[in-house]
């Protein structure tokens, strides 16, 4: 169930101030410094109409307890524990965080001619720049303060909306059921009222530029940069994360053990059982690139060229697609890594050539022979990380084994709920080997080099950088101009995008699933023969090392454009 009807409507905006100076000075003939200041008063999003950002402020609200104090749970987002906003208590600001009254952004730079003579420079800088949060980090926040609900519903449980407001009372419709089902109460989103940090990026490069032959020049450069105070992503939002082993306790609602693979009432187990997810947006996280880039251009003359070359490492804390998914929802340390966006090396060429009037005589000819212009571009990239691009940090480790009771078989799912005691953590295999080694044809991650566990314990939180296929492209165009009189001309052009029609493997919705661990028995033709659930979990193994990182499929199209145009 969800409700998205509210009044007053989503309305955030914020106000930025700001001020710089800066200035240049030419120290002698040689060296030339520029050193600035940026000042800026960066408002947090606020909620336009004055009644405030929810604020998660759990002070007084005791753990794994439903409806705390004997306060009645109901619809009005007025009752529900641990949240506050500006019209319901003026202690908290309208935005829900504290304003940072000013952010100091100095930047420097310094250019250096060695022998005074133009031909060889170096060149560096240092500057601290201040983003502003995008809307989807207070979007929630506001939803929750004028009462928008979301609900989920999982597997084949329903429920109805006389149920989720029975008696008056909002908590998670599986305590109206006279048997256990798996429904979840409903996730709040609130602001940290400690908060007062935007995202800050330090940004640092060294350059050497060296004239070269054939009116060339050489760039030789590092660059870098440190990302911090950047905002949570994903879990890493949740304050009601039910903890490791958790489920391996007594329900703390029910008092009841959980059955093998049976988890009835999840939510009990979450610090606020009121809630599903409590996702409160912290700015405690940092990132990192370095990059040693070189590159040889000429940029005069009919023939024209540049070569690039970029060796870099892109890290940070992950949190969505975009970054990576994450294994652990409450240590960052664990989720820091390769970025799913890393590549590591890139080489690009491009040219072009002007042929220009090579040939006099015959007008005709020349038409025909004179004029020619060749151009193109060919890029070379590494692959991306295939452990965080494939929807998980385990290459989606899951499974199930079975073991015999009298004549029924019991299944047990093999999850991070079952193996670890909590669902929002994930599951990580162990490395037993370096799973870049020992690779066949088509193959890019050996499967042998994983394995499980043992069970109630986690496995490697980052697993080793395993690259896939590269990436490779060479676009190329053809242009003439056939010249009419002074005022007309028609143009002739030739395009072949991916020209060669070069084939590149690749890990897409055909053969993802070749990115997957499976866990569970590896049964002999006449069926496994545990008769106890220790029996089977004792032989739990990774049923599907052979054929895994295989990638045999091939993407890639050539496409030819022809066109004639004509100007008058």
């Amino acid at each position: 169930y969800s409700q998205d009807s509210s009044a007053p409507t989503d309305n955030l905006r914020y106000w930025d101030y700001e001020a710089y100076v800066t200035d240049e000075w030419k120290v002698n003939s040689k060296l030339t410094l520029t050193l600035g200041m940026r000042f800026t008063h960066m408002e947090p999003w606020k909620d336009a109409h004055g009644q405030g950002m929810a604020v998660w402020d759990p002070t007084g609200v005791p753990q794994n307890v439903l409806n705390p104090n004997g306060v009645t749970v109901t619809a009005s987002n007025t009752t529900w524990p641990g949240l506050h906003w500006h019209s319901e208590d003026p202690v908290y600001p309208v935005a829900g965080v504290p304003t940072h009254p000013l952010f100091f952004a100095p930047r420097g730079g310094f250019a250096y001619d060695l022998a005074g003579d133009g031909k060889t420079v170096v060149r560096g800088g240092w500057g601290i720049y201040v983003s502003h949060d995008s809307t989807s980090i207070a979007s929630g926040a506001l939803s929750t303060e004028i009462g928008m609900q979301t609900f989920s519903i999982p597997g084949a449980v329903s429920c109805t909306f006389g149920q989720l407001f029975l008696g008056n009372k909002y908590v998670p419709c599986a305590h109206y059921y006279t048997e256990a089902s798996t429904a979840a109460p409903f996730t709040v989103y609130g602001m940290d009222p400690k908060d007062d940090h935007m995202p800050e990026t330090y940004n640092y490069n060294l350059t050497i530029d060296r004239q070269g032959p054939w009116k060339s020049a050489f760039e030789l450069a590092y660059i870098g940069n440190r990302g911090l105070h950047e905002a949570t992503l994903g879990n890493l939002q949740n304050q009601n994360v039910i903890p490791l082993g958790a489920f391996f306790a007594p329900d703390p609602v029910t008092g009841s053990l959980n059955l093998p693979g049976n988890i009835p009432n999840a939510a009990d187990y979450r610090p606020y059982p009121n809630y599903q997810d409590v996702n409160v947006v912290n700015h405690n996280l940092w990132s990192s690139y370095n990059a040693l880039q070189a590159s040889w251009n000429r940029t005069s003359g009919a023939l024209t060229w540049g070569v690039n070359y970029t060796w870099s490492k892109a890290l940070g804390v992950r949190g969505n697609y975009d970054t990576g998914y994450i294994p652990d929802p409450v240590n960052p340390r664990h989720d820091y890594g390769i970025l799913a966006f890393d590549r590591p090396q890139a080489v690009n060429i491009t040219y072009s050539y002007q042929e220009g009037t090579k040939f006099h005589g015959n007008r005709v000819l020349g038409q025909v022979l004179n004029g020619w212009e060749l151009s193109g571009i060919s890029s070379v990239q590494s692959g991306a990380d295939l452990s965080v691009i494939n929807g998980t940090t385990s290459y989606g480790l899951s499974g199930g084994v079975s073991y015999n009771v009298g004549t029924s078989a019991v299944s047990v799912p093999i999850e991070a709920a079952q193996w670890l005691g909590s669902s929002d953590y994930t599951l990580q295999p162990m490395v037993t080997c370096d799973p870049r080694h020992g690779l066949h044809k088509d193959q890019y991650v050996n499967g042998n080099c994983f394995a499980m566990p043992a069970q109630g314990s986690q496995g490697w939180w980052n697993l080793p950088d395993v690259h896939g296929p590269a990436y490779f492209k060479w676009d190329m165009s053809l242009y003439k101009d056939f010249q009419i009189n002074e005022r007309q001309k028609m143009q002739f052009q030739f395009s072949g995008f991916n020209f060669l029609n070069h084939p590149l493997a690749s890990f897409n919705d055909a053969n993802v699933n070749n990115l997957y661990l499976v866990a569970g028995n590896t049964c002999p033709a006449s069926g496994c023969t545990y008769t106890s659930m220790t029996q089977a979990l004792q032989n739990v193994s990774i049923t599907n090392a052979s054929n895994f990182g295989y990638t045999p499929y091939r993407n890639g199209v050539r496409i030819v454009e022809l066109a004639f145009k004509y100007f008058f």
